[in-house]
């Protein structure tokens, strides 16, 4: 399994050497926080974005749930990434990731592509979009607010399809695990201490507090 983890938007705007400081802090707290669902699992830091692969699929729900809880991750992709020989290649592989999905439904396809290529991203969106609008009888392309966005992202000769996107909590990474909690009682100083947690056992709702 595959997560593409998007970096919360403040990181991205920051100058370089901060922003390398804190893509590290966070591919670092990410690796503590998962090496306990899957010891085998990589974590590998780009400059826009940070992968995740591991390989007990029975952890797959777990691990996607534990990421939701990191703070400085905008969002997270869930990603199939699969070799592709061309422009017909692709859309084949769409129609079958996203049949069931866009039966019944408008839709429109969105594609983000890197890498030296013989077409354009717009190029695929028309194939693709053409292609599954044509196949799927019960299927309807608009591009305007439609119930299904159809995300591809081409990298090389890697196509990635975007099996589901989950939200993240943002903020900026923890430098540390912890977090300062400070107490005042009547006439005891004003004092500071660290509280070690693991973030990914507390629920969502107090994260984002």
């Amino acid at each position: 399994m595959k997560f593409i983890i998007k970096l919360f938007p403040e990181i991205t705007i920051k100058s370089q050497s901060v922003r390398l400081r804190f893509i590290k802090i966070l591919t670092g707290n990410i690796r503590n926080v998962l090496k306990h669902y899957d010891e085998t699992l990589a974590v590998v830091r780009h400059w826009d974005n940070i992968e995740v692969r591991a390989k007990d699929e029975n952890q797959r729900l777990a691990i996607r749930d534990a990421l939701t809880r990191i703070p400085g991750i905008h969002h997270i992709l869930e990603v199939e990434d699969v070799p592709f020989t061309d422009m017909h290649d692709i859309f084949e592989k769409a129609l079958v990731q996203y049949r069931d999905q866009l039966e019944g439904k408008t839709f429109c396809v969105r594609v983000k592509r890197r890498g030296k290529h013989d077409f354009s991203s717009i190029d695929v969106e028309r194939y693709v979009g053409g292609g599954l609008n044509q196949h799927i009888e019960s299927a309807r392309v608009k591009l305007t607010n439609p119930e299904v966005t159809v995300h591809l992202e081409v990298e090389d000769d890697r196509l990635l399809l975007i099996k589901g996107r989950y939200e993240g909590i943002g903020r900026f990474p923890d430098r540390h695990p912890g977090r300062c909690a400070v107490a005042h009682f009547r006439w005891f100083r004003l004092r500071c201490f660290q509280l070690y947690v693991d973030a990914s056992r507390l629920p969502r709702a107090l994260l984002l507090l």
